[in-house]
């Protein structure tokens, strides 16, 4: 869908990719006002905020006329492969042998993830396989840990006929839900056994299986939205999969996939012009936290796709520490100069027009970050959209997914959004920009033709898919979709969410927060609880259940002596992370619970750098190393805030409280795994 760029008068405005360009010769004016006129004291600006000031904000980021549509791509040969209308006739071709070696070797076991009968994964990988696993070791973890590895393969598209191509399995939950089906997600590489290979003009393509998603046109829907909100988004199209492994299968049809571009050079070129910014794909954490200021725990939580170099890297840690640390005049003052926020409040306005959680509003991964090298700012790129729509059972009833809450576009707690949405501008740019995509994007009157054209193109081969088995599904995956309800069809989810949405934004009715449930972020305040108490086990001397500054600057000074190993006057962050997570073992692993007791866990996560980073607040943000002599005034600066009463010492409420104040830790963990040291991080996943 194309929307005409438009301008009023002098004042123009230009949207390319989210980013809004202003000029007046007359005025001057720039889309970073915010940052001169922020430079007041905080105090000034704690009080009564200048009416005249926001008024001035809000006119310059909402009621310039602004396209919701981004400057569409030059057409290529990659355009022929996507459209609703595309069918493509797949056929994968694959030994045996590199059948078995594509089976993972690990992933959460207690998720029950799909044996296949007695394909188990090999229990030593072949000589072929140590190869490219030495080329690329242990690259394919997702969320749920599994080891995913490429083989050789070949494959048809239609008559176009392909050799020897790179094939593995891809995802999380569509991976593990599809139980002894062969109907697994792919990821097709052309070019990596045969240098500059390609499928007109496309290096990679993915077959996403649509798992738990009865219609099958939600991933192509939702990206669709994406793209006509103005946002840079995978094409899509639909393959008729059929495969043939000798002695297994015998060129037999799996099913409908849909073919989904892959987010790589060509798609920045495409989009930005040049694929020389830094493409990242974080999973496991929430929010962007700041993880220090060394690059290793970024690269192993946030993923880079792409090389970095210095420049990119601290770039990266600039945008978590002022999302982390800054207080709520820099922030305002320097967020987007940093942060696309034109991009972001767009991003998260579809995310809530659509209900796509299982994203950075939600789960926390499922997304893309890159840094545009035109303006160096941060763009958020949207991924893995089939759990859109109220087709994402973990996100509750589908009557409450409806009625999630405008103003609340994150589930739990997230850092990032709560912040940018707490600036009174860029609430009202989210506002805006969500009646923008109501009215011009995702309104049921403009996504019915494409559904109707979706399901015309996809309906012989749904067809024939009923007629399968069904899967033998493990008994986890089969009490999770018990536990579910049958989402609505497309168009129905589409109307009522609209009508939902403009009662809140027109008529100022209350929607409803959201929370999600086993294997999406657990509600903050109970993430708090639980590591409160164990705090209150170690830090309480006496027992009364509260917590004096002389207990707080106790235990302080303690880890102080007890993590520095050195003799130094000086503790740094990752060894009072470490000993916080010797003294608390058990209290941050959200599995803990589903699966055996968890192992040392990772830098970055629970209970060990949640309080380390209380401490490097107080402290100065911008050292790695934290005086032990700030101890006490950590301990006072703790009772200043938090004891609400007055009564100079800390209730576990209050306590709780200072904790959900905090920004979260990663939240990357893996129950399973034995060999992690203390300190590491699991390897990225490519997906």
């Amino acid at each position: 869908m194309n929307i005409m760029n438009s301008a009023d008068g002098r004042l123009s405005c230009r949207n390319r990719l989210g980013t809004m360009r202003y000029s007046d010769q007359d005025s001057g004016t720039s889309p970073h006002l915010a940052q001169d006129f922020m430079k007041t004291s905080q105090t000034q600006l704690n009080g009564v905020l200048r009416t005249g000031l926001w008024s001035l904000l809000v006119f310059l980021i909402v009621s310039c006329p602004s396209p919701v549509a981004a400057e569409e791509p030059v057409p290529s040969l990659t355009d022929t492969v996507f459209g609703p209308d595309k069918l493509w006739t797949i056929h994968l071709q694959i030994t045996p042998e590199n059948w078995q070696a594509m089976l993972p070797t690990r992933g959460l076991r207690f998720f029950g993830a799909p044996q296949f009968g007695e394909d188990k994964g090999p229990a030593s990988p072949s000589e072929e396989s140590r190869a490219e696993e030495s080329r690329e070791p242990a690259e394919r973890r997702g969320g749920f840990k599994f080891d995913f590895r490429y083989v050789r393969a070949a494959v048809e598209l239609n008559d176009e006929s392909f050799a020897e191509v790179g094939v593995r399995f891809k995802g999380n939950s569509s991976y593990g839900m599809v139980g002894n089906s062969p109907k697994r997600p792919f990821k097709i590489d052309f070019d990596r056994y045969v240098s500059g290979q390609d499928f007109r003009g496309l290096k990679m393509l993915n077959l996403t299986n649509n798992a738990f998603e009865p219609t099958q046109l939600r991933e192509s829907l939702a990206f669709a939205t994406f793209r006509a909100a103005g946002l840079p988004a995978a094409r899509t199209a639909f393959a008729d999969v059929s495969l043939t492994v000798p002695g297994k299968f015998d060129h037999q049809f799996i099913g409908l996939y849909t073919l989904v571009e892959q987010v790589d050079k060509g798609f920045l070129r495409r989009h930005f012009g040049n694929a020389k910014g830094l493409l990242l794909k974080p999973e496991g954490i929430q929010g962007l936290p700041y993880l220090g200021s060394e690059w290793q725990p970024y690269e192993e939580f946030y993923r880079p796709k792409t090389e970095a170099n210095e420049a990119q890297k601290q770039r990266l840690i600039e945008l978590t520490r002022l999302i982390s640390f800054a207080n709520d005049d820099e922030f305002a003052a320097q967020i987007d100069t940093i942060l696309n926020l034109d991009n972001f409040t767009r991003y998260i306005a579809v995310c809530s027009a659509i209900v796509n959680l299982d994203s950075f509003v939600g789960i926390g991964h499922n997304y893309y970050l890159y840094l545009d090298p035109a303006d160096n700012r941060w763009v958020f790129l949207p991924w893995d959209l089939n759990g859109t729509f109220g087709a994402l059972g973990l996100a509750g009833p589908v009557d409450r997914q409806i009625e999630w809450a405008a103003d609340s576009p994150a589930t739990g707690y997230n850092r990032l959004v709560d912040r940018v949405l707490a600036i009174p501008a860029w609430r009202d740019a989210y506002r805006a920009r969500l009646r923008e995509i109501l009215e011009k994007a995702s309104r049921p009157e403009i996504l019915e033709p494409l559904i109707l054209q979706l399901e015309k193109t996809a309906r012989e081969v749904l067809d024939r898919e009923a007629k399968l088995p069904p899967p033998e599904l493990p008994a986890m995956w089969r009490m999770l979709m018990a536990m579910g309800e049958k989402p609505p069809s497309p168009i129905d989810f589409i109307t009522r969410r609209a009508n939902a949405l403009k009662s809140q934004l027109d008529e100022n009715r209350q929607g409803k927060p959201l929370t999600m449930s086993l294997g999406g972020p657990v509600q903050r305040d109970a993430l708090s609880r639980q590591i409160a108490k164990p705090l209150f086990r170690v830090v309480d001397r006496d027992q009364d259940k509260k917590l004096s500054a002389a207990e707080i600057t106790a235990a302080l000074e303690a880890l102080h002596s007890r993590a520095t190993s050195d003799n130094s006057s000086r503790l740094s962050e990752a060894s009072l992370a470490g000993e916080i997570v010797r003294i608390f073992p058990r209290s941050g692993g959200l599995f803990a619970r589903l699966g055996p007791p968890p192992r040392p866990q990772p830098q970055g996560f629970g209970a060990g750098m949640l309080l380390a980073g209380y401490t490097r607040y107080l402290a100065n943000a911008q050292q790695q190393e934290l005086p032990s002599a700030d101890w006490p005034q950590l301990a006072a600066s703790l009772l200043q805030r938090f004891d609400t009463n007055q009564d100079q010492v800390l209730s576990p409420e209050e306590v709780t409280a200072a904790l959900n104040w905090l920004p979260p830790p990663p939240l990357a963990f893996d129950p399973t795994q034995d060999d992690r040291k203390p300190g590491q991080a699991p390897k990225p996943d490519s997906d």
